[in-house]
Order: structure tokens, then C-alpha cells, then sequence
């Protein structure tokens, strides 16, 4: 048997840890999925709750769901950029709402998805509904897709409209100089006042995070068995008169 170099056999330890460590970290993502999925069913198919009722449950779930009468203010739309529906490209709406009680903060309504020309010449000019209106949907965590920069994440792009890389309720409370919930409103599909709309709590489910630990944990037995196939014992020669 070939004796292994002590760098080899540290080499073959920290890479087995290594890929070992990315699997198990994706068996943890996929937990985390699944306890998202389970968390946004409850709050799609369970009954519309109170102000406080829905911010209560917050505490412990992701989501909630609520329903809320106030107006839309009509301060500047935003168009959340480099989002896809349906194989197209656009930007999701989203417009800012004052329930009609004095002890609830605004929200920011998700209306949907808009298409935009794949040249990025000319962005949506979505109508705000005007006058009192009663909204269900989900309370939810913003959306997280965009890379956060130190930079400002919102641009006024005109016609009271602004082009946003993130969502950032902080940010955003600040421009519009009033207070904001740290969640958004995800608009049922059924109200009249968004666009396309198909909520789903994340890209893609639990069982792309299993198939990636499967991945990982692949190369970690291949690292295992090269270093044995490398190192293996060599038959015994026979004597011969």
C-alpha cells in the first residue's frame, strides 16, 4: 500500500469536510423551504384576519393573511426592475396604502407584475385607485430578489414613478417621509386593482436544495474513493521456481 503524504491525507480531510459541510448546509436550506411552503399555505388558504390579529401571528409565521380597508396614497409608484413572468421581462407594482384606522401603519401594496420592451425604452405608467377601498392579501417579508448596494436603491425615472433594485421599507419610509410596515401586501388575485399575479413564497422549492446536497455529498464519497483508490494495497506477487 502506497503511504500517503500528510498533505494528502489534510488535503482529502478538509476536502471531504468541505463538501460534506455544503451538503448538510443544504439538507438545512431545504428544511427552511419547507417550513416557508408550509407557513405561505396557511397564509393563503386560511381566513383573513384583523390588523392585529395578522400582526400578531407575525411573530411566529412568515405570513398572514389580512384584510384592510383605507386608501392608496398617491405618492410616487415603484417598480421593483428585473423581474419575469410568463418568459417576459418587467417590474412588479407596488404602491403604498394608509388603512383607514389611525393605529395602522402603511403598507406597501405588491399589485403584480407589468411587461416591459426588452430595449427598456419606455417602463409602465400604472393608475393608483382613488377613493376608499378594502384590500385581502398576504402579509408578507419583502421580496428579496435585487443586490443591495450601499448606493441609493430607488431612481426617479418620472410621471411620479420610481425604479427600484430592492425593496427596502426603511429606505422607502424615509422618501415618502412616512412610516412604513415591514411587510408588504401581496394583492389577492382576485381584486381589481392589480396586475398579473402568481405569489409563490420563494424561486424554487426544497427538493433543488436536496438535489444540491446530493451533489455535494457525491464529491465528498469521490474524494474519499480517490484517495483509496490511490493508496490502495497492492496484490502480493506469487513466487515462481
Amino acid at each position: 500500500m502506497k503511504r500517503p503524504s500528510l498533505v494528502v491525507v489534510l488535503l482529502t480531510v478538509f476536502g471531504i469536510g468541505f463538501f460534506s459541510n455544503l451538503g448538510f448546509w443544504q439538507l438545512r436550506r431545504a428544511a427552511e423551504k419547507v417550513a416557508m411552503f408550509a407557513d405561505f399555505a396557511g397564509g393563503t388558504n386560511g381566513a383573513s384576519q384583523s390588523w392585529l390579529q395578522a400582526i400578531e401571528t407575525l411573530k411566529t409565521k412568515r405570513y398572514a393573511r389580512v384584510q384592510l380597508r383605507g386608501e392608496f396614497s398617491h405618492d410616487q409608484t415603484i417598480l421593483l426592475d428585473s423581474q419575469r413572468a410568463n418568459g417576459r421581462i418587467g417590474v412588479a407594482v407596488f404602491n403604498a396604502f394608509k388603512p383607514a384606522s389611525s393605529d395602522q401603519l402603511n403598507v406597501l401594496v405588491a399589485r403584480g407584475f407589468l411587461p416591459i420592451s426588452p430595449d427598456r425604452s419606455a417602463f409602465p405608467q400604472p393608475d393608483v385607485p382613488s377613493g376608499m377601498q378594502t384590500l385581502s392579501g398576504i402579509l408578507a417579508p419583502p421580496p428579496s430578489s435585487g443586490i443591495k448596494l450601499q448606493a441609493d436603491q430607488l431612481t426617479d425615472i418620472g410621471s411620479a414613478r420610481l425604479l427600484a433594485t430592492r425593496i427596502e421599507p426603511t429606505e422607502i419610509a424615509l422618501r415618502f417621509n412616512k412610516p412604513l410596515l415591514d411587510y408588504v401586501l401581496l394583492l389577492d388575485s382576485a381584486s381589481p386593482h392589480g396586475f398579473h399575479r402568481d405569489w409563490k413564497p420563494a424561486s424554487f422549492g426544497p427538493d433543488k436544495h436536496r438535489g444540491y446536497a446530493l451533489t455535494w455529498f457525491g464529491l465528498a464519497l469521490t474524494v474519499l474513493l480517490v484517495f483509496l483508490l490511490l493508496h490502495r494495497r497492492a496484490p502480493l506477487k506469487k513466487n515462481t521456481l
